[in-house]
């Protein structure tokens, strides 16, 4: 997998991200697409605390708090309404 990453100004960012394993069908599935594309991302001071939160909510969490590239933990969650959310904490700040 390939990441990139544009900062656009004012906080936001644009992620490209490229699938690059070849030879394997790709298997559908609701998290999958969320996951892999179909979300908005937002840049939060403790990943942890708001991830409970949003559950005390009825947030679906996709996927518990987890290193990713570049220093950073992020989870993915699904709202009530199954709208795709990615929350990402900056551990360099």
């Amino acid at each position: 997998m390939k990441v990139a990453v544009l900062d656009v100004g004012n906080s936001i960012y644009l992620g490209l991200i490229e699938y690059i394993k070849s030879g394997v069908e790709p298997r559908f599935s609701e998290e999958r697409v969320i996951i892999s594309g179909g979300h908005i991302g937002f840049d939060v001071e403790d990943i942890n605390a708001t991830a409970e939160d949003l559950l005390s909510m009825g947030v679906r969490i996709l996927n518990n708090p987890a290193a990713i590239v570049s220093g950073r933990n992020s989870c993915f969650l699904q709202d009530p309404d199954g709208n795709g959310l990615q929350f990402v904490e900056d551990l360099n700040e």
